[in-house]
């Protein structure tokens, strides 16, 4: 006998007497009286009362205490949201029964708050009184029984919204966050992601009876099936996820298209069981598809890991803090588990921390979409032998500078060069020693780039510019000749090659006049070099026919 003076807090099985109906059979709360005081009832065993998939109807009795002079009012509530059918009779001694039928599968869903289950206000009179409750459904059977002070039902209701509230916050920012990323950058897997996320949210406020009570509470038949059919959904979306961030297209596209034509039959099944009002069949269809997905990630995280696919470890740890937790619930329901408060939420925590080590593999795969998007500008703009700026970042420099000259007016010159005699240079000693030689001019060119305006470029085979910022041709004179002093300066050994062969460059160099585009200031440098060449190399020329400064 329970007193209303001291509640236990949670669940009540324990307290509670059982009684159930043979096959055939359903009792009249007369009968189930009869029952319950001819001592054929069993005690509870756990708190939270379950009996798994297709379970027989149960009736339950509770006998309150009220040793106060007047009434006291109190909250039942009864989760789990999709019990079919629930009757309950408060029989006061020596007062008329109350009556009360509430389930999900009545239209308009009485009684029932969402995240908790039905609930009734109740008022218990002074004396004993029996709290009578007959439930059945073919959803996995679970019961539990709560009664509550006005005060506790306050802080139990609010506790409940904190943490749905944050559970779907947190969601809902993932998904948000992963879409915005998808729209801008146009990668499947943060669409994926982003769907994996929706398609359990929804099949989570279908679960927990939020959306039966705030949207469809007047389509009974749509809420008998449609967590069945998000338990199919869900795991569609989850490996599309899965094989586009393992890439799986290319490391296993036979098991890819498996499983994604499995998944989608499994769709397509159970909407055919739902359809046909085979609702036994479809929850037992739907729990071992769900729990099968579970399964078939935790071995694609790893297959990724054998694979040495990148990701795969966190996608691996994802994936078992998921299985874990869909596991512990989905065991749960049938009965196959214990079902209490943990088992119950057991689902939606393990998603939390899948869904946060998800979005940290997301994380980790836009940082290497970064990563290899710098690594192409570089090498798209860089010689990957010498490390200079190549032509085509020359291109777009030298139009960026003389936009920015003519606006502003300061000087710009630029110098090209030419290794003298570089073919017989590299058939004498090769072309690996040709190639470490122009490494030995590019060293000797960037010695010579002093500003962070000044621009060093390999254009091409043995040919080379050093575009200067602000600087006339004056300064530009003198820093090509200290590049040809230098290059004679520096001692080319080979391996092979006991002597130190000496290297020499030409030089042409223009300034930029008023009129000039990159076109024609390259045109005059390249004419002052051909003079250099042609006066007898190893020679700074400025403008075309100019006379040749020797560089040594």
């Amino acid at each position: 006998m329970l007193s209303v003076e001291a509640l236990p807090s949670g669940p009540l099985g324990v307290h509670a007497e059982i009684i159930v109906e043979a096959p055939g059979i359903r009792l009249t709360p007369e009968l189930a009286r009869a029952e319950f005081e001819s001592g054929r009832g069993t005690r509870g065993e756990t708190p939270i009362l379950s009996a798994g998939l297709g379970a027989r109807p149960r009736w339950v009795s509770l006998t309150l205490s009220n040793p106060r002079a007047e009434s006291v009012p109190l909250t039942l509530s009864i989760g789990v949201s999709w019990i079919d059918y629930l009757d309950l009779y408060l029989e006061p001694a020596g007062a008329p029964v109350q009556a009360w039928r509430l389930g999900d599968a009545l239209m308009g869903a009485p009684g029932l708050v969402a995240g908790i289950g039905f609930t009734r206000d109740l008022v218990i009179p002074p004396g004993t009184s029996r709290l009578l409750l007959r439930a059945e459904t073919v959803d996995p059977f679970a019961l539990d029984i709560q009664l509550h002070s006005t005060k506790d039902w306050q802080a139990f209701f609010a506790a409940n919204n904190y943490l749905y509230g944050l559970t779907y916050g947190f969601l809902l920012a993932l998904l948000i966050y992963n879409a915005i990323l998808y729209s801008g950058l146009r990668e499947s897997s943060f669409l994926y992601y982003s769907l994996y996320l929706a398609s359990f949210i929804f099949m989570n406020l279908a679960y927990t009876g939020h959306g039966q009570a705030l949207w469809w509470e007047n389509w009974p038949g749509f809420q008998r099936y449609v967590v069945l059919v998000g338990m199919l959904v869900t795991p569609f979306f989850g490996l599309l996820f899965a094989q586009r961030l393992l890439v799986l297209e290319q490391h296993a596209p036979k098991i890819r298209r498996g499983l994604l034509w499995t998944s989608l039959i499994g769709i397509f099944l159970i909407i055919a069981l739902a359809l046909a009002d085979l609702h036994y069949a479809a929850t037992i269809f739907a729990f071992t598809s769900y729990t099968l997905f579970t399964v078939i990630m935790v071995a694609l995280g790893l297959f990724s890991l054998r694979h040495n696919v990148q990701r795969g470890g966190y996608f691996l740890t994802a994936a078992l803090a998921g299985m874990i937790g869909s596991i512990i619930t989905t065991m749960a329901g049938p009965g196959f588990i214990p079902y209490t408060l943990f088992t119950y939420h057991a689902i939606e925590w393990g998603l939390m921390l899948e869904a946060t080590l998800f979005a940290l593999a997301l994380s980790s795969q836009m940082r290497t979409y970064q990563r290899e998007r710098d690594e192409a500008q570089t090498l798209a703009h860089k010689d990957p032998m010498t490390g200079l700026h190549n032509r085509r970042s020359f291109d777009e420099r030298i139009a960026r500078l003389i936009g920015q000259t003519e606006r502003v007016g300061y000087p710009m010159t630029l110098a090209l060069f030419d290794v003298d005699f570089f073919k017989r240079y590299n058939d004498t000693y090769g072309h690996a020693a040709g190639d470490e030689a122009l490494k030995q001019v590019a060293k000797c060119l960037q010695a010579e780039a002093r500003r962070p305006g000044d621009m060093v470029v390999r254009l091409g085979g043995e040919e080379f510019a050093l575009l200067l910022e602000d600087n006339d041709q004056a300064i530009a004179l003198q820093r090509a000749n200290a590049v040809c002093d230098r290059l004679i300066a520096t001692a080319i050994v080979h391996a092979d090659n006991d002597a130190a062969p000496v290297m020499t460059i030409s030089c042409g160099i223009a300034q930029r006049r008023a009129a000039d585009t990159a076109k024609t200031l390259f045109a005059r440098a390249d004419a002052a070099l051909y003079a250099a060449k042609k006066s007898g190399r190893n020679r700074v020329c400025a403008e075309a026919g100019a006379d040749g400064t020797p560089a040594g």
